[in-house]
C-alpha cells in the first residue's frame, strides 16, 4: 500500500542521483574536484553534472561509487517512483 505524504518533495532520478553523490563526496571528506582527478573527469564537467547542468551517467556512478566504495545504486536511494 502506497502512502502519500503531502508537501514531500519529489525529487527526479537526476536530481536525486546529484545530491546523493554531492553528499557521499562530502561524507568522505572529499571535493569534486577529487573525485573529477580519480575518475579521470573534466573538473568542471564534473562540476556542471553534480548541479545538475548535465546529467551523471551511469559510468559517472559506477567511477564514483567504485572510487568511494559505494553500490551506484546507493547514488539512486529516494528518487520517485
Amino acid at each position: 500500500m502506497a502512502c502519500y505524504i503531502p508537501n514531500m518533495e519529489r525529487r527526479t532520478l537526476a536530481e536525486t542521483a546529484s545530491r546523493n553523490v554531492s553528499s557521499a563526496i562530502a561524507a568522505a571528506g572529499l571535493t569534486p574536484a577529487v573525485i573529477a582527478e580519480a575518475t579521470d573527469t573534466d573538473p568542471l564537467e564534473f562540476e556542471r553534472r553534480l548541479s545538475n547542468e548535465a546529467p551523471l551517467d551511469l559510468e559517472d556512478l559506477v567511477n564514483v561509487g567504485g572510487y568511494l566504495h559505494v553500490s551506484p545504486t546507493t547514488f539512486l536511494n529516494g528518487a520517485a517512483a
